[in-house]
């Protein structure tokens, strides 16, 4: 058993600080989840605007118009396919960037936050095993200790008749002369 006072390191890997920790990596986990879930949500987004303002040049608005307004409306249908374009292009970078290096993290540390919580728990119950075999020896040696204690107790007390037994013969053996 750890005695002194409270220890933030001893503390930390009791039972309840194991605990703790798994917590805390699962709230982790989860706010990397959201934030990937955001991501690809952002992509999603920038591909359903690409197809909306990709369907703008598809439409025949302005085939009876000429002049100025015509010049206006094609241009303005230029930049809606670059807009399109681009909105596809960011879409695929926040997936790939974003969206897949993220996924990927969270995959690669659940691997290794289930493997250092697995061995965390398992030399947590070996503590255990052994802080339970500890406290059994130190109760056999306990009882053992109480138990040559009364012996040397029986036998001083049976020394002492002895010695008592022995000094009574030693005066009648010096009575008679």
């Amino acid at each position: 058993v750890i005695t002194g006072g409270p220890s933030y390191s001893r503390d930390m890997w009791d039972s309840h600080g194991v605990k703790m920790i798994s917590e805390r990596i699962d709230k982790a986990k989860k706010s990397m989840k959201q934030l990937r879930d955001f991501f690809q949500d952002a992509a999603n987004m920038s591909f359903r605007n690409a197809q909306t303002t990709g369907k703008l040049n598809q439409l025949n608005v302005g085939q009876n118009e000429f002049g100025t307004l015509k010049f206006v409306e094609d241009r303005y249908c230029e930049l809606i396919e670059t807009m399109s374009k681009n909105e596809e292009i960011l879409g695929s970078k926040i997936r790939t960037q974003c969206y897949q290096k993220l996924n990927d993290q969270i995959n690669r540390i659940s691997r290794v936050n289930t493997k250092l919580l697995s061995d965390l728990q398992q030399w947590q119950k070996s503590l255990e095993r052994e802080q339970k075999k500890l406290r059994k020896a130190k109760t056999n040696y306990d009882e053992k200790k109480r138990q040559c204690l009364a012996v040397q107790k029986a036998l001083k007390i049976e020394k002492e008749n002895l010695n008592t037994i022995k000094g009574n013969q030693s005066q009648l053996n010096k009575a008679p002369q």
